[in-house]
C-alpha cells in the first residue's frame, strides 16, 4: 500500500507466503478499491489462486460481499468459475457473506454482487456446485443460503 501513496515500487504480483495470499488480495480483503485498482492497473495477477485454501481476489470479493470491487474485477477478467479447496464458488460465498470481521448488515451489498454474478449467465456447473465443507454434508448455493439464514431481498 505504499506505493499507491508513492512512497515505494511494487510487484504487483509477489506473494505474501504467510497468509498464502498476493498484495491484491490484501486490498480486496481490506475493502480499498483505489488500492485495488492501482494494482491491477500496474499488473497484478487477479486470477492467481492460493494452493492452502484455494481462495482468489474474486472470491475475497465475495466473501465479503464487496460489489464495487468484485464488479470491478470481473469487468477486468476475474474467473467466476474458480472454487475454493472445500468446493465452495462465489455464489457460496456472496450468500453466505456477512460483510467480513466488524461490519454490519448496512455494510453488506452482497444482494448487488449477487446480481452481478447471475447477470454472467453461470454454467449450471456453478450454481449446482457443492460444497465439502460442512462434516460430511454437501450444500449448494441455495442451501448455505437457507442454512445461514440470510435474506436476499435488498432493503
Amino acid at each position: 500500500l505504499n506505493f499507491i501513496h508513492g512512497q515505494s515500487p511494487i510487484d504487483a504480483s509477489r506473494r505474501k507466503s504467510s497468509d498464502f495470499e498476493t498484495a491484491l488480495m490484501v486490498a480486496v480483503d481490506e475493502g480499498c478499491f483505489a488500492c485495488t485498482k492501482t494494482l491491477v492497473e500496474h499488473g497484478a495477477d487477479i486470477n492467481w489462486q492460493s494452493d492452502y485454501d484455494g481462495y482468489t481476489a474474486f472470491l475475497v470479493a465475495c466473501y465479503h460481499g464487496n460489489e464495487e470491487i468484485g464488479s470491478y474485477l470481473l469487468q477486468n477478467g476475474a474467473s467466476i468459475e474458480a472454487s475454493l479447496t472445500n468446493g465452495r464458488n462465489a455464489l457460496h460465498l456472496v450468500v453466505t457473506s456477512r460483510g467480513g470481521d466488524g461490519a454490519t448488515d448496512k455494510d453488506v451489498s452482497s444482494i448487488g454482487l449477487l446480481q452481478v454474478i447471475l447477470e454472467k449467465g453461470l454454467p449450471a456447473k456453478i450454481i449446482n456446485a457443492q460444497t465439502n465443507d460442512s462434516g460430511g454434508a454437501f450444500f449448494n448455493a441455495l442451501a448455505h443460503a437457507a442454512r445461514h439464514g440470510r435474506d436476499l431481498e435488498r432493503e
